[in-house]
């Protein structure tokens, strides 16, 4: 059967991101072509997936093309139609005179598509076939046979849209059961979804849909927390996450803001959301380790520890011999600790530190 292969592979491509480029290329060659991207709306790096033969020519079109690609804004194929090819949207004597087709796609030896929509809206989910210019256009024949896999195609692509937008809210469930706030962010960084665990306000806000600090010095901790989030590169090109230390102006104690990727670095133009926000409110819900209370407070790493000591149970002389100090310098590090976390007695700042633990 013409497009078994793209069929079985497109449903695997779309729930394991990582699996599209090969899934693409599978089904490029399963239905005539010689390449294949699948884009979610607007034609940019994070909302496209491609095949693995295109992958330097797609690179290229984002640095070189993507201005002048006419067909951005001309080619609009219908979900309820079949494929398209070029000459549905060009006239042959237009194509020549393209500055598309005839300055990047001939030179690089492509030039002919055929583009179909699987789903609507405002950012419709397309797959566009990529053929090589010596092979000639896609003609009428070929296009209503490869017509024949979209009921396959577009069905999975609505059972997998349904999949993972089910998968991603279990996150925020999952938040709320333990009383994080929680939310979704899109490629952009955007804010999809929340919980009902998010109170903002008090230490965090929303700008046309970005998480903003209420102080400008902890912004880039938290802009850097989601640009690394949503990044397009592997791990190991980038920082390590760290949690996003938030004041809150209400003097209350801080929110800590850590943001975690949904996917591995392969886009995924049929999954919305891209990464998982969890907000925790110190002043109420538990957190945890020496770290964060470095970050929370300004401790230094033998203040940490003792203070993690004191919350494990042990007395103060005991902690002092466990840190390898004289009481009496256990005290006048205990008076800083209590500056530092804004307690007054031993008792409150393990009371602290449970709930932190």
């Amino acid at each position: 059967m013409l497009g078994k292969h793209a069929i079985d592979t497109f449903f695997v491509g779309a729930t394991t991101p990582g699996l599209w480029p090969s899934a693409l290329e599978t089904i490029a060659q399963d239905l005539g072509a010689d390449g294949a991207t699948l884009t979610n709306g607007t034609a940019i790096p994070s909302r496209v997936s491609t095949s693995l033969g295109i992958t330097s020519i797609v690179e290229e079109y984002f640095t070189l093309a993507a201005g002048f690609d006419s067909r951005e804004d001309r080619v609009q194929p219908s979900p309820d139609g079949g494929f398209v090819g070029d000459f549905d949207n060009y006239a042959p004597d237009e194509i020549e005179r393209d500055p598309f087709y005839m300055d990047f796609l001939r030179p690089r030896g492509f030039g002919w598509h055929a583009a179909a929509a699987l789903s609507g809206g405002n950012s419709p989910l397309v797959l566009s076939l990529k053929r090589r210019w010596s092979l000639g256009p896609f003609q009428r024949d070929e296009l209503e046979r490869i017509t024949v896999v979209l009921p396959h195609l577009r069905a999975a692509a609505y059972a997998a849209q349904v999949s993972l937008r089910f998968r991603s809210e279990d996150h925020l469930h999952a938040l709320t059961a333990i009383g994080q706030g929680g939310l979704l962010l899109n490629r952009e960084g955007r804010v999809l979804a929340h919980n009902a665990a998010v109170e903002f306000g008090d230490g965090l806000s929303l700008a046309e849909g970005h998480l903003k600090a209420a102080y400008a010095s902890e912004q880039g901790a938290l802009d850097r927390a989601v640009a690394i989030a949503v990044s397009r590169s592997p791990p190991s090109e980038l920082p390590a996450p760290r949690a996003a230390v938030l004041h809150r102006p209400s003097g209350r104690r801080p929110l800590i803001v850590r943001i975690a990727r949904l996917f591995d670095v392969a886009p995924n133009p049929i999954a919305q959301a891209r990464a998982l926000v969890s907000v925790i409110d110190t002043s109420t819900a538990p957190v945890a380790t020496s770290d964060l209370l470095r970050q929370l407070f300004g401790l230094t790493p033998k203040e940490s520890e003792l203070v993690l000591l004191l919350g494990q149970g042990h007395t103060l002389s005991q902690a002092a011999e466990l840190c390898r100090i004289s009481l009496p310098h256990a005290r006048q590090r205990l008076k800083i600790i209590f500056q530092k976390t804004e307690t007054s007695r031993q008792g409150e700042l393990v009371t602290l530190v449970m709930r932190l633990a």
